[in-house]
């Protein structure tokens, strides 16, 4: 160190010897750079090379590399700046990228990478800076670029074996991610290709249990979207026991015990001898469609019956969204699943709900330690968990009627009219809608795209082509692409793509206003809408929907139809919905006349002083039964 700071010395105080000993200081500072352990000093050495080589990209790149895992602002720095000296650096720009990914900043990305120039083309040939880059779009919903680099990867490296857990991560991660981008662009059998092959490939390499659970859970949640045989399905919700085994580790004969003892000595037989405690389980307190129906149950529970608790798998709480309730909640995000049920049952909660069934940052894992007596499926997911530790899941006699052959492992708790209460929480207004034209009727379909099945597309063509005067809405989960859905749309719709008018996915305002150009909503399936289904009936546009009896997921739309007293926009075949659509096409009369109509009759259905006495009802008789309470 001591002989290059003096050489070093020399070539401050005398420039012009540049060339006699600035190749031989260089390369000894480098060699000290690679031997010293001390990060300070690897620092101040590339620091010393740069003031005299200020233009050597690699020495910013060598800087960037020392930050990248202690100091990631820092690293960036110094990646930028090598970039701006040397743009075609190849491995900067993958290391920079990479950077901005990991820290949020995939905006940034698309500032610096651009197809048009040359290093471009030597980029798409490394698989760290492919991977990176599709998630990169993926993350601002840029399918069209990032479906192709996905898909690249995994050929380039399917002849490589995985030797490392990093390696085999990466690899189980190609297929899983994949497999959920075609399923938000409605490509589900693909969608579905993909999953299986990570389900595979994560059991195969034995990954970690959440990782199983990732690709597995999707697994369920995408056949949803598809006819799925109803005994096959089941038998692979049951499977979710292998992954998480009932392993119930609380005891409640003692609690038992003592409210019954209670409710005995209690002069006052027709009151419950204490509150009964619920806690309600999901990563979705936030801005989430799941809010429109949670929050008026908790608006609107009996407080001097039930003490509520929210349990939050997220990083924070959307205070701003329950403001006006404030709630009791815990954060559980960071938890074991094991430390969560503790904590649930140090709580004494009598009943928990889950509200996220196999979706996303689900938190099934806890209910097999049933940390409460009682634990119910509710709202988030249309079918079983396939849990043993769940008894029960609530639900109505129209999306599950007794002839049903759907499956579920819970017992079905079954109010008497629509399971949901709904109160939108970004929209306190109705849109006014337009008044229909003879011509040009705009049918809207602007479920999210996964749900716009082959079944649905194939029906929505033969109503294309028997009303002529008629149009098509649909909405896109993407920013991009609009060029190659509008294809595949008009290809699969076989209309001229004038009749299609697509729109990019919206913020909630944008959204709201789509509701003032629709005359008719077309219900998808087998997977019907749900938030999408009450947005339209609080905005009074009808909507068209299919019922079939084996489907919990095909009703919804159904039961918020019948019980809103629309039963006449609910068909039970594929030709008898194509008639409803082309009756009101025919006679926008009483287009007019639903619009007019549908909003007051929607929220009658909504009131929720009926809904909540026929929900908490249902919960008093869990409850009974449990303790052997006979009122």
């Amino acid at each position: 160190m001591n002989n290059f700071l003096s050489i070093y010395s020399q070539l401050l105080q005398n420039p012009q010897s540049k060339n006699q000993i600035g190749k031989y200081v260089y390369e000894q500072g480098i060699e000290l750079y690679k031997k010293s352990q001390n990060i300070q000093e690897k620092e101040d050495i590339l620091m010393k090379l740069i003031i005299t080589y200020t233009d050597n990209a690699k020495l910013y790149f060598m800087l960037g590399e020392l930050y990248k895992k202690i100091n990631p602002i820092k690293a960036l720095t110094w990646f930028k700046i090598c970039y701006q000296i040397d743009p075609s650096y190849k491995e900067n720009i993958i290391e920079m990228v990479t950077m901005l990914y990991e820290n949020g900043l995939t905006k940034q990305v698309f500032e610096i990478i651009n197809p048009k120039k040359s290093i471009y083309n030597e980029l798409m040939e490394d698989s760290q800076f492919l991977g990176t880059y599709s998630r990169c779009n993926f993350q601002q919903l840029y399918y069209k670029n990032g479906v192709p680099c996905l898909l690249k990867l995994i050929k380039l490296s399917s002849t490589k074996p995985c030797k490392t857990i990093q390696e085999k991560e990466t690899k189980w991660s190609n297929y899983h991610d994949l497999g959920y981008v075609y399923c938000a662009m409605g490509e589900i059998e693909k969608s579905l290709q993909y999953t299986n092959k990570a389900v595979e490939l994560a059991n195969k390499f034995n990954l970690s249990i959440e990782n199983k659970l990732l690709s597995f859970s999707n697994s369920l949640c995408f056949a949803d979207f598809l006819y799925s045989d109803n005994e096959n399905i089941f038998k692979q919700y049951l499977k979710i026991n292998d992954y998480l085994p009932d392993n119930p580790c609380f005891h409640y004969e003692g609690r038992k015990k003592l409210i019954t003892n209670l409710y005995e000595n209690s002069s006052n037989k027709n009151e419950l001898p204490k509150k009964i405690k619920i806690g309600y389980l999901s990563s979705d307190f936030m801005y989430h469609a799941i809010a429109n129906f949670i929050i008026p149950i908790l608006k609107n529970h009996d407080k001097t019956k039930f003490e509520i608790i929210l349990y939050a798998n997220q990083m924070q709480f959307d205070s701003d969204i329950f403001t006006s309730l404030k709630p009791q909640y815990h954060i559980i995000k960071t938890m074991s699943d094991k430390d969560a049920a503790m904590l649930i049952n140090k709580h004494g909660i009598d009943i928990l709900f889950d509200l996220n069934g196999h979706t996303v940052n689900n938190r099934l894992g806890i209910f097999t330690y049933r940390p409460a007596p009682i634990q119910i499926a509710y709202m988030g997911f249309p079918n079983t968990t396939g849990l043993k530790s769940i008894q029960y899941r609530i639900t109505d006699t129209i999306v599950d009627p007794p002839t049903s052959k759907q499956r579920y492992t819970e017992t079905l708790l079954k109010l008497p009219r629509c399971f949901l209460l709904y109160k939108s929480i970004n929209q306190s207004i109705p849109i006014v809608p337009r008044i229909t034209p003879t011509n040009n009727i705009i049918i809207g379909a602007i479920n999210k795209e996964n749900k716009n099945s082959i079944s649905a597309l194939e029906t929505w063509k033969k109503i294309l082509k028997q009303c002529p005067n008629i149009n098509i809405m649909i909405k896109l989960e993407t920013f991009d692409n609009n060029e190659e859905r509008m294809n595949f749309y008009s290809e699969k719709l076989d209309t001229n793509p004038e009749r299609i008018i697509i729109i990019n996915k919206l913020q909630n305002e944008e959204y709201n206003k789509l509701f003032s150009k629709i005359d008719i909503m077309l219900d998808t399936f087998p997977y019907s809408g749900t938030t999408t289904t009450c947005n339209a009936l609080f905005n009074s546009i009808p909507l068209v929907s299919l019922y079939n009896e084996n489907y919990h997921a095909h009703n919804v739309s159904c039961s918020l139809l019948i019980n809103s007293g629309l039963e006449k926009l609910v068909a039970n075949t594929e030709n008898e919905y194509i008639d409803i659509v082309k009756y009101l096409v025919s006679n926008p009369w009483k287009i007019d006349e639903y619009k007019k109509t549908i909003r007051e009759k929607f929220m009658k259905l909504m009131e929720p002083g009926p809904f909540m006495k026929e929900y908490e009802g249902v919960l008093l008789d869990v409850y009974k039964k449990h303790y052997g309470i006979d009122q």
